[in-house]
C-alpha cells in the first residue's frame, strides 16, 4: 500500500510539471550585468557574464502561476577591493567562475531566487610603505570553493535587478573574503515567445 501511495504521489508530481507544456519563454539567454560590491566600507565595480538555459517549465498550483528553473555559468570579469594592513597597502582581485541555478515565476515582474557554487580566485597585490623605495609584491593566486546566494526580478522581459551575497573563502593572509553585490543588467536572447499569453 505504501509503495502504491508513493507511486501515485510521483505520478501527480510529474503531472504537475507537465501541466504547463506550452513553452512561454525561449530557453537560452545570456545575462550581462554591472554591479557594485560592498565589503565592509569599501565599494568596487564588477562586470558579470552569465549564459543560462531553462531546463524545465512547470505550474505551481498553490500560486496559480507558471515557473521555470534555469541553470547557467557565471563569470566575473574583475572585482577589486583595497586592502590595508600594518605598513602594507594593496588591492585584492577576485575572479569567480560559478555554476548557477535559479527558480523564477513567469508572471508579473518574474521574481527569482538562486544559488551559485564554484571557484573563486583571490590575488592581492601589495606594496610596503617604506620610503623612498616601496616594494611591490604581486602575491600568489589562492583558489577557493565558494557560494553565492541571490534574489531579484526581471523587468519588461529584458532587464534584471538582483542582490546577492558571496562567500569567496580566505585570501593568502587568512582573511575572509565575503561581500554583498547589487546588480543591474540586461539579457540577450530569451524573451517571451507568445507575448500576452497568461497561463
Amino acid at each position: 500500500m505504501k509503495r502504491f501511495l508513493v507511486f501515485v504521489a510521483c505520478c501527480m508530481f510529474f503531472a504537475v510539471l507537465k501541466v504547463h507544456a506550452q513553452t512561454v519563454f525561449r530557453p537560452f539567454r545570456v545575462d550581462v550585468s554591472i554591479s557594485a560590491d560592498y565589503a565592509l566600507v569599501l565599494v568596487s565595480p564588477k562586470i558579470s557574464i552569465e549564459p543560462k538555459y531553462t531546463v524545465v517549465q512547470f505550474t505551481v498550483p498553490l500560486l496559480y502561476a507558471s515557473a521555470q528553473c534555469d541553470v547557467g555559468i557565471k563569470s566575473d570579469v574583475l572585482t577589486f577591493f583595497e586592502k590595508k594592513q600594518k605598513k602594507v597597502d594593496g588591492n585584492k582581485f577576485v575572479n569567480s567562475y560559478l555554476a548557477t541555478a535559479d527558480f523564477s515565476l513567469q508572471s508579473g515582474y518574474r521574481p527569482f531566487v538562486g544559488v551559485g557554487v564554484g571557484i573563486y580566485r583571490i590575488k592581492i597585490a601589495t606594496s610596503t610603505n617604506q620610503s623612498p623605495n616601496p616594494v611591490v609584491d604581486y602575491g600568489v593566486v589562492k583558489s577557493n570553493l565558494g557560494v553565492m546566494l541571490r534574489a531579484g526580478f526581471v523587468y519588461r522581459d529584458r532587464f534584471t535587478a538582483w542582490a546577492g551575497y558571496e562567500f569567496a573563502g580566505k585570501d593568502e593572509f587568512g582573511s575572509d573574503t565575503r561581500f554583498l553585490s547589487v546588480n543591474l543588467g540586461f539579457f540577450i536572447g530569451g524573451g517571451e515567445i507568445n507575448p500576452g499569453y497568461s497561463p
